[in-house]
């Protein structure tokens, strides 16, 4: 089946590949096709009854390449260039193998004016490894690599580009549409290339010229068997997707050029460069969006780049360079994410951007870029930064992402960003300060990170309230990942292994493979995107993401109101508060606290289940307490504790039946097993579940004494023997009643030990509803203002006041009415003189201290507490009085208000005598 855009008018012809097609069923062969159907209305397209569609002849033939004729190629040359003239002159004199033969010359010999990063024209083993010879022989016996998977074709010189391995009968691999397209970007061209040069400079003359006879049967077979496309064919089993085009032309193929340049024979050569043309033409038609839209721009530009000779080369550059400018900023989120939200492309755009510039550098032609075109992205290598773990890597992989380590990968570029304090420290970590910063708040891409400091031994915690991303979403909202005393990838993120159709692809990319909580055994289902929002924040209802940060507690909280199993079932909300308490002066542990709040949504009872992954085997389960600790040697630990005494547990690894569990799915390797833990509860409509989750250094050992649920879903208490004795841990949950704005979560954390206590304190606002009705927003402070949705809108107030509540202004004074559209009388003076004022007879009462005042002073490094001593932390300015002190103000206004009373009492006696 073809998807063809009706985006022309006038005629167009299609030429559709027979080995494009899929196969359905049991087909009887190509002779037996007796009908063809067309389809305006297949699946979500509509069809649009203003459109004409008339079809002339349909006809079966065989298409070779090159599509592009000789009298096509050479008319696109510039013949301005002198260095062309006797190639102009065979093309005038239309001795078209003349003109090949005399733009070999030029080619192979007499073109000096475009430099690339080696000579081509002198052959050297220099700085090229020997086992590319070994990867050399692998191709001449037949068999390439493609995505970690092995094949061998029967015949080398002549293989077949559209086949895939994996979609065979009786594969032992799972179907990956990947073998073909990637196998179709030529990697292993390169490899023979950079062999090729090292057996000439090491006298091996009949290897390379086994090596340059391989290489030319299979450029001359891909070109004849894979004919450029009438319109950009992205569909399985292609070798002309537009992502392949770019990589081709700005990699492999810009490369293998150069290799072979001196060795090729004239037609071979003839036929290289006449498929770069074409390919450029077809990235010239077709472009699309994302880090596609980089790598296509990245290839057009290297075609214009390495041939001026087209008279559209400098189009191609003009076009790749204004479109990656403008991506540069359209693709990248303000706090610098790339908006696929993947660890792994984020970094794709970034090299394809600059990538057009390092080539402009290699061949001298970077004055046709803007002189800001790498600065603007500057946020985006600093992001690596902002989020990077303690062991200097990109945290995940999340969202099909791979191993980025951030310091190698920006060591790269840091030159070009000389103004970058991040930059400039992550260079020099060893003498420059460490960032003023240690946990933030990536607001756009949704990323909040906790981390105790900068140190490689430092505790991190990554906490993903994102979006979907744009192309690879993994249904993840509420995931948090740990990596304890900087142990790399402890509580993991799948990164999403291979694009496979296997149980291990589908469990790595769902819910069921993140820390977060599934309903009903379901993952989360999140459509794609909505209107106008590339990312897809979910519904507009949720509230947003709150995060605080202190010295001595973090708080993160996000909310997950979307759907479970299909985008139409919303069983179940889930809220999800997660906190770091990072003590200092050893007063305290290290813990992270996960509170996680589930309320039904159709009024049904429900299963929910917390998951925790962990890259390990070695683990010890306590069923006492339901907790699991890692007891790895040598390296720290974690300790995952649930505090609900409803909570169930089991763990298991890499189990496959009944289903899919403990495994971590990368890209490049087999699936590795892993544990996981799940906590669950079961039929009951609303759930709190309180999980410790303590970082443990090498050679810790901390043991459970005790885990009390005080007050069911608001009161816990734990105490650990650790090494330094015991700690005990207590957290109260309560809500702040504020009419002002909606309820607000206050969640207090002891941490006591025989000699000292600790109290953590958070106020995050609740997802509840607002309780003044006309009332909106996170923060109720949004209503309608006559039809207005405003929080201080004076334009409907006559511009004589201001809409302070629904539907209502608040005028100036002289003003009133409904809209303040109406003057007050002024007042007419008095015609009786005012009384003058008599002294009082009782003395002012004595100034009360507020009940509104508080004061609290954080612990610092020079305020270490005494034995003994309670110390009060809070993150919030907002500090709410008890009911005692609200009924001191009261009294306290009463007797003001009484003894004024008292006052006018006998003024108004006095007056009367």
């Amino acid at each position: 089946m073809y998807n063809v855009v009706l985006d022309f008018t006038g005629w167009k012809k299609f030429t559709l590949k027979r080995s494009d097609f899929s196969t359905v069923r049991t087909p009887l062969g190509w002779d037996k096709i007796d009908q063809l159907v067309f389809y305006t209305n297949w699946g979500t397209s509509k069809t649009n009854t203003s459109l004409e569609v008339k079809m002339s002849d349909f006809s079966m033939f065989d298409v070779v390449g090159p599509v592009v004729g000789d009298v096509e190629f050479f008319n696109a040359l510039n013949f301005s260039i002198p260095q062309l003239s006797s190639v102009k002159q065979a093309v005038q004199d239309k001795d078209y193998s003349k003109a090949k033969s005399a733009f070999c010359t030029y080619l192979k010999f007499e073109r000096n004016n475009v430099p690339w990063s080696f000579n081509p024209r002198k052959i050297s083993s220099a700085g090229i490894a020997s086992s590319y010879i070994t990867k050399a022989k692998e191709t001449l016996s037949g068999k390439i690599t493609v995505v970690s998977i092995p094949y061998t074709f029967a015949d080398p010189e002549n293989i077949n580009w559209n086949y895939n391995p994996t979609a065979q009968p009786g594969s032992p691999d799972p179907y990956d549409a990947e073998w073909t397209w990637q196998l179709n970007r030529m990697s292993f061209w390169t490899d023979l290339g950079r062999a090729l040069w090292y057996a000439n400079g090491t006298s091996q003359m009949e290897l390379a010229q086994n090596i340059t006879n391989l290489f030319a049967a299979q450029l001359n077979s891909w070109v004849i068997s894979q004919p450029r496309p009438t319109f950009a064919n992205q569909a399985g089993y292609s070798a002309w997707r537009t992502i392949e085009a770019g990589i081709r032309l700005s990699t492999s193929w810009a490369e293998i050029y150069h290799r072979f340049l001196t060795v090729l024979p004239c037609d071979d050569l003839h036929t290289l460069v006449k498929s770069i043309y074409e390919q450029a033409i077809y990235l010239h038609t077709y472009r699309t969006t994302g880090n596609w839209l980089t790598m296509e721009c990245n290839g057009l530009f290297t075609a214009g780049a390495v041939f001026p000779e087209f008279k559209l080369s400098s189009t191609w550059r003009s076009i790749a360079i204004s479109t990656m400018y403008n991506e540069s900023v359209a693709q990248f989120l303000s706090d610098g994410a790339q908006y696929e939200l993947s660890t792994g492309y984020h970094h794709v755009s970034i090299d394809n951007i600059i990538g057009l510039y390092l080539t402009a550098k290699t061949v001298g032609i970077v004055n046709e870029f803007p002189v800001d075109y790498v600065n603007r992205l500057q946020k985006a290598l600093e992001f690596d930064i902002s989020i990077m773990t303690p062991s200097l890597y990109m945290p995940g992989p999340l969202n099909d992402g791979w191993d980025y380590q951030v310091y190698n990968y920006i060591t790269t570029y840091a030159s070009y960003f000389p103004d970058s304090a991040l930059i400039k420290w992550l260079m020099n970590r060893n003498v420059n300060p460490a960032p003023s910063f240690n946990s933030t708040l990536l607001k756009d891409c949704g990323f909040m990170v906790m981390r105790s400091g900068w140190s490689s031994s430092d505790n991190y915690a990554l906490m993903d309230i994102s979006p979907l991303g744009y192309g690879h979403e993994h249904q993840d909202k509420l995931n948090v990942i740990i990596d304890p005393y900087g142990r790399r990838r402890l509580l993991f993120d799948n990164g999403g292994g291979e694009y496979e159709q296997s149980i291990y692809r589908t469990f790595a990319t769902s819910t069921e493979s993140h820390n977060t909580v599934m309903v009903d055994g379901f993952s989360q289902k999140r459509v794609n995107r909505v209107a106008n929002d590339l990312t897809g924040y979910g519904k507009k209802e949720t509230p947003l993401p709150v995060f605080e940060t202190t010295q001595l507690i973090d708080y993160a909280r996000g909310v997950y109101i979307d759907a479970y199993r299909n985008t139409s079932y919303f069983p179940a909300n889930h809220t999800r508060e997660f906190l770091f308490v990072k003590p200092t002066h050893n007063l305290g542990i290290n813990m992270y606290v996960a509170i996680d709040t589930l309320k039904s949504a159709d009024g049904n009872p429900h299963h929910y289940q917390a998951r925790w992954h962990l890259r390990t085997t070695n683990v010890k389960f306590d069923s006492k307490f339901n907790s699991l600790v890692t007891n790895d040697t040598g390296v720290p630990n974690l300790m995952i504790i649930p505090l609900s005494t409803s909570t169930l547990a089991y763990h298991a690894i890499a189990q496959t039946t009944p289903f899919i569990l403990g495994f971590d799915i990368q890209r490049g390797v087999d699936p590795t097993p892993a544990t996981s833990l799940v906590h669950y509860v079961e039929n009951v409509k609303d759930a709190l579940m309180v999980t410790l989750l303590i970082p443990l250094k090498t050679g810790e050992n901390v043991n459970i004494t005790q885990v009390e649920e005080i007050v069911k879903d608001s009161s816990y208490k734990i105490t650990l023997q650790t090494i330094g004795g015991l700690i005990t841990t207590q957290i109260n949950l309560s809500y702040l009643q504020r009419k002002d704005i909606q309820d607000k979560r206050r969640i207090e954390i002891t941490q006591s030990t025989a000699t000292s206590s600790i109290i953590y304190q958070a106020i995050a606002p609740t997802p509840v509803s607002c309780p003044t009705s006309g009332y909106s927003g996170v923060e109720c402070d949004m209503f309608n203002c006559f039809g207005i949705s405003s929080t201080n809108s004076s334009s409907v107030c006559s511009g004589n006041g201001n809409c302070t509540k629904p539907d209502q202004c608040t005028c100036l004074n002289g003003f009133t009415g409904l809209n303040c559209s109406s003057i007050i009388p002024k007042p007419q003076p008095s015609l009786y003189p005012s009384p003058k004022p008599q002294p009082s007879l009782y003395p002012s009462p004595k100034p009360q201290p507020s009940a509104m005042t508080s004061t609290v002073k954080p612990v610092t490094s020079s305020t270490k507490p005494t034995p003994g001593q309670s110390v009060k932390v809070q993150n919030s300015s907002i500090v709410v009085p008890k009911n005692s002190d609200r009924v001191s103000s009261a009294n306290s206004s009463f007797a003001i208000s009484l003894f004024w009373l008292i006052i006018l009492i006998v003024f108004i006696i006095h007056s009367s005598q």
